[in-house]
């Protein structure tokens, strides 16, 4: 990373500081999952290997390399990690998600790099895709969302730089911070696969299908790590008996397919922006192959959201997440949630025209986003945020994309703004006596 980058990300590391020293000023006890994620930790921290929560529903990579960090720092500050100490409290362990954060910030820079080449406002689309708020939110707290967001780019830029086995390597890793991430170790083999293959500019699907299909042996060839993960994670689920480790009982894999339509139109609002550039509404054009997809995919809306749109038990209990009041205030109406098909085709269309590359990489970009939510029954923000940087890395700029990303960028502040302090300054007292805060 040049100087001039460096000073343009800095910043970034001054505002991660100044939130981190707040948020743990104010929050001083593990909070909702940290107490799962943090107590886990500790245990290990103090030797106790063998302890495992049982509401825990994701490997324990998380856990593992935080422990790795805590003895590197007691090893530093010649420490005995014998007994808890500073090296595992509670701000130590915030403080992994923060580092993953600064991580996080200059692999999306590296692959706006990568993939804008000629983008004449690549800090600006960086630090847009970083605040994204979800995303930015949990930069403070205790959970595994920024690891598992940091491996998952750095196989993506691994991958891009061609060094296929190391990529791979670090899809591993991904997958031992959330199981899902095998879906992104797919997207990222079969997105890099694609682009060498340089499709003719307005090539069908049946015709890219074609030569997939002619080059399937090279492209097996050069991704074969990635076929040994898909292999090993394979065995996995046999010897598991499923994906899900620990809470098997309230995270069982179901069909919700409303969830994929919520983040559908969950990233188009965030990129509202660039969605009403003009450059952008130009592009809105039918192809039969468009057509099609649309109407399938409004069949399969209706009838899903008709048997398979029934809250997950978590969603009504705990009414200290957003995703509690969009569901009674908006989602939980019929009106609402069948009147909403609309926005989801529009929200759909905009981001098929928004999204660059092939048909083939933007089809195979939509069906992973599809895999990785439809099975989930729990409505969480936080799972729509790689699909969100995703298509935010591949959108296709525009002339007046700087203008839309610094308001993107706007409206990503003001939101976290407003998010963080509901967090840390409007509390209420919990039915169990305990402080509630609201949270993504």
């Amino acid at each position: 990373m040049t100087k001039n980058a460096f000073i343009a990300l800095a910043p970034a590391a001054v505002v991660l500081f100044v939130v981190y020293i707040i948020i743990n000023y104010t929050t001083t006890e593990p909070y909702m999952d940290e107490i799962f994620h943090i107590t886990q930790t500790q245990r290990y921290c103090n030797g106790d290997w063998w302890y495992w929560d049982s509401k825990i529903t994701t490997l324990p990579g998380l856990y593992f390399l935080s422990v790795a960090l805590s003895q590197l720092v007691s090893a530093f500050m010649a420490q005995p990690l014998s007994s808890l100490s500073m090296s595992c409290s509670v701000p130590a362990l915030r403080c992994v998600s923060a580092i993953f954060g600064l991580a996080n910030l200059v692999l999306i820079f590296k692959l706006v790099n990568i993939l804008h080449p000629r983008c004449q406002h690549k800090y600006i689309l960086t630090f847009t895709i970083w605040t994204m708020p979800v995303f930015f939110f949990f930069n403070f707290l205790f959970y595994t969302d920024t690891g598992s967001v940091c491996f998952v780019l750095l196989m993506y830029y691994l991958a891009l730089t061609q060094r296929i086995r190391a990529a791979a390597l670090t899809g591993v890793c991904a997958i031992v911070f959330r199981q899902t991430n095998v879906i992104w170790c797919a997207f990222v083999a079969a997105d890099v696969s694609l682009r060498k293959l340089n499709f003719p500019k307005h090539s069908g699907i049946m015709q890219q299908l074609k030569t997939v299909m002619k080059c399937s042996p090279r492209i097996i060839a050069e991704q074969w790590p990635f076929v040994m993960v898909g292999a090993l994670f394979a065995l996995f689920l046999v010897i598991n008996n499923g994906i899900v480790v620990g809470d098997r009982t309230n995270h069982q894999v179901g069909i919700h397919i409303p969830q994929f339509l919520y983040a559908v139109l969950f990233i188009t609002a965030l990129d509202f922006a660039k969605v009403l550039d003009k450059e952008h509404l130009k592009r809105l054009k039918l192809s039969p192959f468009l057509v099609a997809m649309l109407v399938v995919v409004a069949v399969c809306a209706w009838h899903g959201i008709r048997c398979c749109s029934a809250p997950h038990p978590y969603t009504l209990a705990d009414n200290r997440h957003y995703t509690f009041y969009v569901w009674k205030n908006f989602l939980s109406k019929d009106h609402i949630r069948y009147g909403a098909i609309v926005l989801y085709m529009v929200a759909l269309w905009s981001m098929w025209a928004m999204l660059g590359g092939s048909v083939l990489q933007r089809l195979f970009y939509f069906l992973c986003v599809a895999a990785l939510l439809v099975p989930s029954t729990l409505l969480e923000f936080r799972y729509y945020i790689v699909p969100y940087i995703f298509y935010k890395l591949a959108s296709r700029p525009s002339k007046h994309s700087t203008l839309a990303n610094i308001l993107t960028l706007c409206c990503h502040i003001i939101i976290n703004c407003i998010t963080l302090y509901m967090f840390t300054m409007r509390t209420f007292v919990a039915p169990d006596g305990t402080v509630g805060r609201f949270l993504w």
